[in-house]
């Protein structure tokens, strides 16, 4: 009979550990019907086991990475966002001419609740006015300064799409001639 008794307590306690918050639950009612003469040890000694247990949990427990991996740049996800930065540069900015994508120098992510990317890029302007379509083979300004930009954008669990949270870009001062 004692041991029935034990089998139903441990059935009262629901224990959750999720992602380091201890949740324990107890029906004090349905305990004091059950084991009314040994409740308070009883109690006492499983909420002990329960808190020992749940914090043993999340101090052992590997959390997810939140370092940044770097990225080759030449990744074709990390192309599709320079790509898609440099449109909404060219869309935003009140420039006469487009500005073009030289290179990728840096590109990076993390995983969060879904990837979380950041590029380092290289753009200059173009000779191809906005007036007319954009194409792939407009010349580059030489005489333009560059400009480095700073993107960062994500991709949440589950979608195909990257959105751009934050955009910056900085001229690169010419070399003096």
């Amino acid at each position: 009979m004692k041991s029935d008794n034990y089998v139903k307590i441990f059935l009262l306690f629901k224990v959750a550990c999720f992602q380091f918050n201890i949740q324990i639950y107890l029906n004090f009612q349905l305990v004091n019907q059950l084991l009314l003469p040994v409740k308070k040890k009883i109690v006492t000694k499983m909420k002990f086991f329960m808190l020992t247990v749940c914090l043993f949990g999340t101090v052992f427990a590997k959390s997810p990475s939140t370092e940044w991996k770097p990225l080759p740049v030449d990744d074709p996800t990390v192309i599709k966002l320079a790509n898609q930065a440099v449109a909404h540069i060219n869309e935003k900015w009140e420039k006469l001419f487009y500005n073009k994508l030289i290179e990728i120098k840096e590109a990076k992510s993390v995983a969060d609740d879904g990837i979380t990317y950041m590029l380092k890029m290289i753009i200059r302007l173009t000779y191809c006015p906005k007036s007319k379509p954009y194409h792939d083979d407009c010349e580059i300004r030489q005489a333009s300064s560059a400009q480095i930009c700073t993107v960062e954008g994500h991709k949440p669990s589950g979608s195909e799409e990257i959105k751009i949270s934050n955009l910056s870009c900085d001229t690169i001062p010419l070399p003096p001639s």
